[in-house]
């Protein structure tokens, strides 16, 4: 019998079916040169579906790169108890915009990691247009997953955080509703181990922070995927993910594979040069796994898959785990920056860690975070914290390194404020119109490890 990838039909308990797929669905679109427009794929019966928002990449095909491609890797998930929803970039080739004047072309990087937020923000749209389906949606469980450029957004949203060359300063993209994600063949780190074409054309994979990407993550990676037109370092770059970023995170090193992985971004699609149906179908069972597990679905789905895969697979791929502890904030150094007026910060001047001067500020403990704030217009400490990310404050007579990031969540701003407010509504400086005025200049800070 020809091997084949059994979708959508029923195979056992692990799959469901029928599915339903309806495209393309409008969503708001304001500041986006054209309509946002998503596919939904998901069972037509099973309930209580969580989210999976599914990245394409920035491949030659037409279709591909668009809400038309990844139908192996949409369709399995789906049929895995996953509403999935497929956005189509501004990258697209089926949108023409890869030479467009504008500062984001080709790759649209940023706009890439807006277009997962925006269709969380807005799925309301669903009620709408396929109620039955929305109705069946669980908005408390969703994940991130992304293939080659989409693993570059999916990392942003999960707190990867890339250096603007427009710029200097970091962007922080995460978008702390997505709780798990899976990396599939995804850029890695800058620097020296970029291809010097690619540093020149595209910019923005000079300079990757993985410390910041905290959620559980899946990476996958051929062992054969060089991609040599982009780094110097050859197949292991798509690891860098996995190896350089805190929290709990999984390798799926694929044997033999290449940068398509199988086959998982279309079938008989022209960009696979590694198609094979064994292969392609062990990567959407681990990361069917994985997601079933991290998002609450089945406990045991990915301990079940990986011991499958060490026992009748183990010529096919390898399973790596990695547990780095993040650094938090102890409850006693919260308590004192709740309860206390003395924090003071002195972020780096320069990308050579010149250590900044100490300054005092405002300082709210929330969320496990501290939150400081400028009421001074074009702050030069907030410029420095948000262009370098790195600095120390001192606490209680301790100083430590800590890592700067903007807030750009309008809800975590509301949040921050109200923060404020109930710590300093009695100080003479305070007013509703400082906190208006320099909503702009919340900046998150976390410690560093050692």
């Amino acid at each position: 019998m020809t091997d084949h990838i059994a979708i959508p039909a029923r195979a056992g308990d692990d799959l469901s079916g029928p599915l339903v797929s309806v495209a393309p669905v409008a969503f708001p679109s304001r500041d986006r040169p054209v309509e946002l427009q998503v596919r939904l794929t998901a069972p037509m019966t099973d309930r209580a579906l969580p989210i999976v928002v599914l990245s394409h990449g920035h491949g030659p095909s037409q279709y591909v790169s668009s809400l038309y491609g990844y139908a192996p890797l949409a369709n399995y998930l789906a049929a895995s108890g996953f509403a999935v929803l497929q956005p189509t970039h501004l990258d697209s080739a089926t949108l023409g915009l890869r030479h467009a004047d504008s500062p984001e072309a080709p790759l649209y990087w940023r706009s890439r990691a807006r277009d997962v937020s925006s269709v969380l923000d807005h799925l309301g749209v669903l009620d709408k247009v396929v109620p039955d389906v929305a109705a069946r949606m669980d908005t408390g469980r969703i994940a991130v997953v992304g293939h080659s450029m989409g693993g570059h957004t999916a990392s942003m949203v999960l707190g990867a955080q890339p250096r603007d060359p427009a710029t200097g300063h970091r962007v922080n993209a995460r978008d702390e509703r997505v709780s798990a994600g899976v990396v599939m063949a995804a850029p890695g780190r800058g620097g020296d181990a970029l291809h010097p074409r690619a540093a020149r054309h595209y910019p923005v994979l000079n300079d990757t922070d993985f410390t910041t990407m905290a959620p559980p993550t899946l990476v996958v990676a051929g062992d054969q995927d060089h991609a040599h037109h982009l780094n110097v370092v050859g197949a292991a770059w798509q690891t860098d993910a996995f190896h350089l970023s805190p929290g709990l995170k999984f390798l799926l090193d694929v044997h033999g594979g290449e940068h398509s992985l199988g086959g998982i971004s279309g079938y008989d699609s022209a960009e696979t040069t590694d198609e094979n149906l064994t292969r392609a179908l062990l990567v959407l069972e681990t990361t069917a796994a994985f997601l079933r597990t991290q998002l609450g679905v089945d406990d045991r789905a990915w301990s079940v898959a990986t011991a499958r895969l060490a026992r009748e697979h183990a010529a096919l791929a390898t399973v790596h785990e990695r547990r780095k502890d993040i650094p938090r904030w102890t409850d006693a150094q919260l308590r004192r920056v709740q309860q206390g007026d003395d924090f003071h910060v002195a972020p780096d001047r320069d990308a050579d860690r010149t250590p900044g001067r100490f300054i005092w500020v405002w300082a709210v403990a929330l969320g496990g975070d501290v939150y400081v704030r400028s009421a001074t217009r074009n702050s030069r400490w907030v410029h420095s914290a948000v262009t370098y990310g790195r600095g120390a404050v001192a606490v209680a007579d301790r100083e430590l390194r800590v890592e700067f990031s903007p807030v750009d969540d309008e809800a975590a701003k509301d949040r921050a404020d109200e923060a404020f407010r109930v710590k300093y509504s009695k100080d003479p400086y305070f007013s509703e119109d400082l906190l208006k005025n320099s909503r702009h200049q919340i900046v998150r800070i976390r410690p560093l490890g050692p």
